[in-house]
């Protein structure tokens, strides 16, 4: 895989899974303050995606993914703050009552359009990375 950023990388479901399953047990461990991992945290991350990638990944490239599923679990939360929204644990998305309160909701955010079919996957798991540091 060629270097660059993040950005340029294509995650697939499976690492995304593992990466913050790492960053999960970092957060059991005392290794995140409340708005970011320590540097022991970085390196155990690092250390650990690289043995399970079998290439070398940059710090920066896993902050950089850290900030993007921060933003979406930002987003989510918000959608789910919204009157009439919530969760279903199985399916994994967001559920409404009323189809018309989605697009109302996607008209005001347009970045949640995204989440009407697909949902957040992973958020019960970004809600303990992420959950004490939401602002």
């Amino acid at each position: 895989m060629a270097s660059g950023s993040i950005d340029n990388v294509k995650w697939t479901q499976v690492e995304l899974k593992i990466f913050t399953e790492f960053m999960i047990d970092n957060v059991k461990r005392g290794n995140k303050t409340a708005s970011m991992f320590k540097k022991t945290g970085w390196n155990d991350i690092k250390a650990r995606m690289e043995n399970y990638l079998g290439r070398v990944i940059s710090k920066e490239q896993l902050r950089n993914k850290i900030y993007k599923q921060r933003t979406e679990y930002s987003n989510f939360k918000k959608l789910l703050d919204t009157t009439g929204f919530g969760w279903n644990s199985t399916t994994r998305t967001a559920t409404v009552d009323d189809e018309l309160a989605w697009d109302r909701a996607i008209q005001a955010n347009p970045t949640w359009s995204k989440f009407k079919k697909n949902g957040l996957s992973y958020w019960p798991e970004l809600c303990i990375i992420f959950g004490d540091s939401y602002a």
